[in-house]
């Protein structure tokens, strides 16, 4: 709690530092969370950028990382719905609208954190291998990129995956996060 406090006292306070420990919290389950309403991947970074943007400028108004979360949350999915309507007005996007639903959110902050726990839970290599996988490259590109054998990054991952187990395991959100397995191999 201390700790909130402080970083929400030095947030408001413009310190720059503050501000990527923020971003760094929410950033990742923001780009979720959009593209779970737009289902696009285009243009949800600016859109998210522009979240940021806008805390950024009211910072003085925040006194808790609650209250961030929900600005964020808020002018996220507004910004996503403004988007569609736009998109389908320039004809980009069919008549139908997806609309953010509560799980998505959930899922997105779940992922999150999984991210967040294998940037700095997981051993260096483990850690490195699962970022990109995550990031969508091939077992034979990650060898590459990381000078390892394939066989390696194979062992690599799959203790990875263990680890990541364990934490949802313990967090008691393993059973909330199935439909997002296949796509970690979880």
């Amino acid at each position: 709690m201390h700790d909130e406090y402080e970083l929400m006292s030095r947030f408001r306070q413009g310190d720059e530092g503050a501000f990527e420990k923020v971003h760094e919290l929410y950033h990742y389950a923001l780009l979720l969370f959009a593209k779970g309403i737009t289902r696009h991947d285009e243009d949800i970074k600016d859109i998210v950028n522009e979240a940021f943007g806008k805390l950024w400028k009211r910072r003085e108004m925040f006194q808790t990382l609650t209250n961030v979360k929900a600005f964020l949350y808020i002018t996220v999915r507004n910004d996503c719905i403004s988007y569609l309507r736009q998109k389908k007005k320039e004809g980009g996007l069919s008549t139908e609208s997806p609309e953010p639903h509560a799980h998505e959110a959930l899922q997105s902050e779940l992922m999150a954190e999984i991210f967040q726990f294998i940037r700095t839970s997981l051993p260096t290599g483990q850690r490195d291998v699962m970022m990109l996988f995550l990031q969508g490259y091939s077992t034979a590109e990650i060898a590459k990129a990381l000078s390892f054998a394939e066989g390696s990054v194979r062992m690599l991952r799959s203790r990875a995956v263990e680890q990541i187990r364990l934490f949802l395991r313990k967090r008691g959100t393993l059973p909330l996060l199935l439909p997002l397995a296949a796509a970690m191999v979880l």
